[in-house]
């Protein structure tokens, strides 16, 4: 997704430890992976997000108070940055505030 200044957010989801240019370990499986490039494509900043089970990103917008949603789907229960249980695979909706 393009971004004021010419660089751009990505999403994914990644199960890798801190690696290279991975600065946050995965909970456990797959958590949902944002970070923001410049428009040189250096990573300005990151956010790793799940909990103890697999996390798979579906989309990603940005808001009109310049933060973003992130859809997707969560089989983790209450850990890591879950607040509520998954039951048999769930939606999960992420606000990340600017």
């Amino acid at each position: 997704m393009p971004i004021d200044g010419g660089g751009c957010i990505i999403g994914a989801q990644s199960d890798s430890p801190i690696s290279a240019d991975k600065l946050e370990a995965s909970w456990g499986g797959y958590d949902y992976w944002i970070f923001e490039l410049d428009e040189f494509g250096n990573i300005i900043w990151q956010n790793t997000i799940g909990g103890d089970q697999n996390e798979y990103l579906g989309s990603i917008c940005k808001t009109d108070d310049g933060g973003y949603l992130l859809v997707g789907d969560s089989n983790s229960g209450i850990t890591g940055d879950k607040s509520e249980p998954s039951v048999l695979g769930d939606y999960w909706i992420v606000k990340l505030m600017p």
